[in-house]
């Protein structure tokens, strides 16, 4: 996935928008204007700057703390979380927790001042972090009041504002909170940090100008998110979607490992690409909501052998087949609620309780229901699997997985339409 729009910096144009930043450009061989990324206050300014003209946030930055690269990876993680979120709860109000949201509260502040009504529990175990977050937070009228800053400590759980007593204090009772976002610490020691400077591991642009408490975590990245994993066991769905920003992708291997050991079949993968440099979000979820393949399967070959199974499948008939036929085989299955959708032209499909296997048929047989009393018995069923069928062409048929926790329920279905349209008439 690569999306936002910093591909390219017009540093000139960004200069007269932003003015501070004049005197930290330089023209290059090819007499255009450039910035010495290596120069972190340089950086510093290019943040101030990026953010200022491309989301009216005024932010001041600490010369011992991480300096948030926006123009390249922040933004991405948030734009995907924004994605997600239209997937899975575009009507509910919206509250994300950030897991060490640093000196800049930067996904916060982000995300808030692309999206009006979201709101935000800020996390972190440095009070001068927090300091600076709330100066920040106070100076951008825009995003102030939905912000709140939550202080732990290194002994707490990581996901402690999840615990129920934390969210009745802050004053989340009944809404839960709709995603999880952390960029960990990467490093396990100083030695890690020392050789990944030399080996340009990480960024060959960046300048390294964080305090030890926000690059260096016992074990690394893997065991802070392993961490998340555990206690997400325990609070399932107080969380809609958990999600780790990650920068190796032996690190994505193998906390997907330990995923799926934990019987979690519903995850996410995202590649995220800016340039020559390649960062990876692994997001799972204990919710019955199923995200669409753009946002939970990876391109890349290389992460093929872990990507989640797909939750949109495409079946070649044998025979011409229409919209007309499919609604007529979905009408043929007792108790199933039918949604038409226009735009593009689909049927959402909402699934009770299997009725379209052979055992099934003759169980319902035993018991003959009026036709009202079947429409009674779906409507008040509690649904156990919603997808969405669609013609794609005369000869395609395309199924979309979006609700429910038993993939053999959704298959079995799927095999079933797929039959009966490939006899091209109903049995």
């Amino acid at each position: 996935m690569s999306v936002g729009p910093y591909e390219t910096i017009d540093f000139g144009q960004l200069a007269e928008a932003f003015p501070p930043l004049k005197p930290f450009l330089f023209k290059n061989t090819g007499g255009r204007y450039s910035l010495n990324f290596k120069d972190d206050a340089a950086n510093r300014t290019l943040t101030r700057a990026l953010l200022k003209r491309d989301f009216g946030l005024d932010v001041t930055l600490l010369e011992d703390r991480l300096c948030p690269p926006v123009g390249t990876l922040i933004l991405n993680y948030v734009l995907w979380i924004s994605e997600v979120v239209k997937a899975i709860s575009p009507d509910e109000p919206i509250i994300g927790l950030d897991v060490g949201t640093g000196s800049t509260a930067i996904y916060p502040l982000l995300a808030c001042s692309i999206h009006r009504t979201w709101q935000f529990i800020a996390a972190d175990i440095d009070s001068r972090s927090l300091a600076a977050a709330q100066v920040n937070i106070e100076q951008n009228s825009g995003v102030k009041g939905r912000i709140y800053l939550y202080p732990t400590n290194p002994d707490a759980p990581v996901l402690s504002p999840l615990l129920p007593e934390n969210l009745s204090r802050i004053g989340i009772v009944d809404a839960g909170i709709t995603f999880s976002m952390c960029n960990p610490p990467f490093y396990s020691d100083i030695e890690e940090v020392n050789r990944s400077a030399e080996s340009k591991e990480y960024d060959p642009h960046a300048v390294c100008t964080g305090a030890l408490v926000e690059m260096i975590t016992p074990g690394g990245e893997v065991a802070f998110v392993q961490r998340m994993i555990d206690e997400s066991m325990g609070l399932r769905e107080t969380c809609k979607w958990y999600t780790s920003l990650l920068g190796k992708m032996s690190s994505v291997t193998a906390l997907v490992q330990s995923i799926k050991e934990k019987g979690i079949d519903n995850y996410a993968i995202a590649e995220i690409i800016q340039g020559t440099t390649r960062r990876w979000v692994v997001g799972w979820s204990f919710t019955d909501t199923r995200l669409p393949d753009t946002l939970a399967r990876p391109k890349s070959s290389s992460l093929k052998s872990i990507a989640p199974l797909p939750n949109t499948l495409h079946h070649t008939t044998s025979q011409p087949i229409s919209h007309e036929l499919l609604v007529r085989v979905l009408e043929d299955v007792p108790r199933l609620q039918r949604q038409e959708e226009q735009t593009p032209p689909r049927i959402r499909v909402l699934v009770s309780e299997i009725t379209w296997t052979r055992a099934a048929r003759r169980r319902m047989a035993r018991a003959v229901p009026t036709l009202d009393e079947e429409q009674d018995q779906a409507s008040a069923s509690p649904i156990m699997m919603v997808c969405e069928v669609s013609v794609v062409d005369d000869h395609t048929l395309k199924v979309r997985w979006v609700r429910g926790k038993d993939r053999s329920t959704f298959e079995s279905f799927w095999g079933y339409v797929s039959k009966k349209l490939d006899a091209g008439a109903l049995a």
